[in-house]
């Protein structure tokens, strides 16, 4: 079963959204904890996994293509010898130091979602435990209560 165009819309703004937080991890912890009983984001707990990584592959390709094409900095030490280089006296521009090295940004090209079982078997052990921690929170407090 496929989810609706209302759904898909809600999984690709959650994606979007994901990618712009700064730890998305936790963003998605935390609508999990406050809309973990809503249907709607069923997807979070693995219903429609497949189309759940595929849209946030999207989102992300997307974003990246969005971004300007720019720089990235690689730092270098703060003096001393940086490089070797070859002597043979060809008049370079020196490098300063004092600046950090700048290497043009390769795009990153993803070709297939890898869903890995060995990720979904410890989410799975790890919901089991949850489910056990909570039938005995239930059990403590049935006996709290009848003291």
């Amino acid at each position: 079963m496929q989810p609706d165009d209302a759904q898909r819309m809600l999984m690709e703004r959650t994606a979007k959204h994901l990618l712009t937080s700064p730890n998305s991890g936790q963003l998605e912890m935390r609508i999990l904890a406050n809309h973990g009983s809503d249907q709607r984001f069923a997807f979070l707990r693995g219903r429609w996994r497949n189309i759940w990584q595929t849209i946030k592959l999207l989102a992300k390709e997307e974003k990246e293509k969005s971004e300007p094409k720019s720089m990235e900095v690689i730092p270098t030490s703060g003096g001393g010898l940086v490089a070797y280089g070859d002597s043979d006296g060809s008049e370079e521009e020196p490098e300063d130091p004092g600046q950090p090295k700048q290497v043009p940004r390769e795009p990153v090209q993803v070709e297939n979602v890898v869903l890995k079982e060995v990720d979904e078997a410890e989410k799975e052990a790890r919901r089991a435990r949850a489910r056990e921690w909570i039938k005995q929170r239930k059990a403590e407090k049935t006996r709290e209560a009848s003291l």
